[in-house]
């Protein structure tokens, strides 16, 4: 009788402990994942879409560049419209740009990559074949320029995709077209329930009452999952476009209030050792954690998912780097170790760059 009541009470322990602060140390033995972020800079094919905007990326030769160019309204976006020629050799060199970039994680090829600025489902399959992804899912959304988001993971025996559907982002107030949020179920060993959710949120060119419909949107479905089953894990990702000079904060002020995640980044106790940001503003001057991890707070528990000691991270290589000097209020400043944008006219690696932001990623295991 007395083993059964310490049993009895080493499960009620067990099953109070979804939030518990602490992280529990990987163990010998276990099974890890590793989950990365990236937004990959305008992965445009170079065949029209009907009724979008894709006409930058189209080879010069190409029937609706000239006439779609043309409609551009800015004068700076009208030139560069016209003078890249987008063709199938140019769009290959992206690819293994890219390729680099995420082989080059700490751990190699994540089990989870998720990504944004993408065009659609042929750059996608693209892509997964020439990193070795055996599945992915991606978004179909609204946009104007056709920019989706994307999921790719490797599928294996205890990892099983369950569904997949697209979070619209629109009300009556903002009927403007934007991006959808990407959801994806798992089930991880056959026990643990696991949804992913990535995100890209409208720009800062964007009025910032569009960023917060995206973060009450996302906020309202993490947590009617949450009442549904609270033993299911969760990953929201992506490039979530909010600045902390945004006010109200879409991620600060609705996104983690009162919702059972909490952001990675803000677990690291010294945050030297990161990058300074993911995206660094040239006009201002300014580094910016656009692309963020959040993730739900039973991550923390002794049971289920459980997060990797230390393991976030802003993947800043140096050769994904470049050196810049500023203008405007600044000019003359040398700023180091920003992200080495692509340049989409260029025909060598070694001329094209990679994209304008850098790549987040963390560690999970059962």
């Amino acid at each position: 009788m007395k083993k059964l009541t310490s049993y009895l009470f080493l499960l009620i322990i067990l099953s109070s402990c979804w939030s518990c602060s602490s992280v529990q140390p990987f163990q010998k033995g276990q099974t890890e994942f590793l989950f990365a972020a990236y937004n990959v800079e305008n992965l445009f094919d170079n065949e029209h879409d009907q009724g979008k905007e894709d006409f930058a990326y189209l080879p010069k030769d190409s029937p609706f560049k000239a006439k779609g160019c043309e409609q551009v309204e800015s004068s700076y976006w009208k030139q560069e419209c016209f003078a890249i020629d987008w063709t199938e050799e140019k769009l290959r060199l992206k690819l293994e740009q890219i390729k680099r970039v995420v082989l080059s994680l700490p751990g190699g090829l994540p089990e989870f990559l998720a990504l944004s600025e993408i065009e659609n489902e042929v750059v996608v399959k693209k892509l997964a074949e020439s990193l070795g992804y055996n599945h992915y899912r991606l978004s179909d959304g609204p946009d104007e320029r056709g920019i989706d988001t994307a999921l790719m993971w490797v599928e294996r025996s205890d990892l099983k995709f369950i569904s997949s559907r697209e979070i619209p982002i629109a009300s009556a107030e903002f009927p403007r077209p934007t991006r959808p949020i990407l959801e994806v179920e798992f089930l991880v060993a056959d026990i643990h329930p696991l949804t992913v959710f990535v995100n890209h949120w409208p720009s800062q060119g964007s009025p910032n009452e569009y960023r917060l419909l995206a973060a009450k949107i996302l906020k309202e479905r993490v947590q009617a999952l949450k009442r549904e089953n609270p033993r299911r894990a969760m990953i929201l990702a992506g490039d979530f476009n909010v600045i902390d000079a945004n006010n109200p904060n879409a991620i600060n002020d609705v996104l983690l209030s009162s919702t059972p995640v909490f952001d990675l980044h803000d677990q690291v106790e010294d945050k030297s050792l990161l990058a300074p940001g993911t995206y660094f503003f040239k006009r201002g001057g300014s580094w910016n954690l656009l692309d963020r991890i959040f993730v739900s707070e039973n991550f923390k528990g002794v049971t289920g998912l459980k997060l990797s000691e230390n393991s976030f991270g802003i993947h800043q290589r140096e050769f994904m780097t470049e050196e810049i000097f500023l203008k405007d209020d600044k000019a003359g400043e040398r700023i180091k170790g920003v992200p080495k944008r692509y340049n989409f006219e260029a025909t060598k690696a070694r001329d094209a760059g990679f994209s304008d932001h850098f790549p987040i990623y963390f560690r999970f295991w059962y």
